[in-house]
């Protein structure tokens, strides 16, 4: 039995075009910080968590629990593949990384610790030079700083890792 040609074509796997696929700030907010629309984030040493909303593209905000401060993410592509991670807590904004993505080769989670509603992962961004991340100063200066932290997220690494393989595959490839 021979099968029509549009039939063929109609069962062959489509690839996601980029229209159809998750913003890049999203991508980002996912793999750097663990907050999805939904998921648990905590910080503080775990002194302080809460259920993530997603409020915008790449804008993420939770009212923590004991009392806590309402604490945002807001991710920003200020060029192509260039991002700008801002935390907040209470309205203030507490710091900032940019991170290059054209300069992310991979990334990396070790699981930490395994709290009730959230798990601590080890983060590292392994890149082309040290510059794949650096601090942000509120005046929009740059500085050098590590290439990894810990995220306290209800995520999993595969997560995570999906959302660093989206990116890539998507809108900024991996550096060589």
């Amino acid at each position: 039995m021979r099968l029509p040609l549009a039939l063929l074509i109609a069962l062959l796997p489509v690839p996601a075009f980029a229209a159809d696929a998750k913003p890049a700030v999203d991508l980002v907010a996912t793999f750097v910080t663990g907050a999805s629309d939904g998921g648990t984030i905590a910080f503080g040493g775990g002194q302080y968590s809460g259920t993530m909303k997603q409020t915008g593209p790449g804008a993420f905000e939770t009212q923590t629990n004991n009392s806590g401060p309402l604490v945002d993410f807001a991710i920003t592509e200020k060029s192509d593949c260039v991002f700008d991670v801002i935390f907040s807590a209470a309205g203030q904004p507490q710091g900032g990384i940019e991170i290059d993505a054209h300069k992310i080769k991979s990334v990396s989670y070790v699981l930490q610790a395994t709290k009730d509603t959230y798990s601590d992962w080890a983060i590292t961004l392994n890149g082309n030079d040290a510059s794949v991340v650096q601090a942000l100063a509120a005046d929009g200066t740059l500085s050098p700083t590590a290439n990894n932290s810990v995220v306290s997220t209800s995520l999993k690494d595969t997560d995570m890792q999906a959302a660093v393989s989206a990116l890539q595959a998507t809108y900024c490839p991996a550096a060589s």
